[in-house]
């Protein structure tokens, strides 16, 4: 099956570990990696069991992921989307504008998805605008570029 990594942990997915699948249809099943081939923008994972391309059907569109203790060290500054999501989001001047819902990976940076007030703000993840993380205290301080808030 074709994966499409979505986080550079994709590397530490290994043949005879077990990983979380959850289906688009919300059905969450534990696999185990037979093999895993890296190509220059996928990734190419077989799992025990399921052996014919009929079998993977299910797993079209599915989610993988690991145990979280499973998972190395983050680097400085990174963090878990899990650790994200919650997270009270004020600006520089004390005004909470919500809580992140949702973190898009776009590409070039992620895009913290903030809903309050009956608004939706969408946060560039960026230096500019991140001030400082809070996982503890599950706060995130923003300095808001002209227009963000509109």
């Amino acid at each position: 099956m074709k994966a499409l990594p979505l986080s550079k942990l994709s590397a530490i997915l290994l043949p005879g570990q077990r990983v979380i699948v959850v289906t688009s249809e919300g059905l969450q099943t534990v696999q185990t990696i037979r093999s895993t081939k890296k190509m220059p923008k996928d990734l190419v994972l077989s799992f025990m069991g399921i052996d014919t391309p009929e079998a993977t059907i299910p797993f079209r569109n599915a989610t993988i992921s690991i145990e979280r203790d499973l998972a190395p060290p983050l680097p400085s500054g990174e963090y878990f989307i899990s650790d994200l999501l919650g997270m009270t989001v004020r600006t520089t001047d004390g005004r909470i504008i919500g809580i992140v819902e949702e973190v898009l990976s776009t590409g070039s940076n992620d895009v913290y998805i903030v809903r309050g007030g009956g608004r939706e703000y969408l946060i560039p993840a960026i230096k500019d605008v991140i001030r400082e993380i809070d996982p503890e205290g599950k706060a995130m301080l923003i300095s808001p570029m002209k227009g963000l808030l509109d």
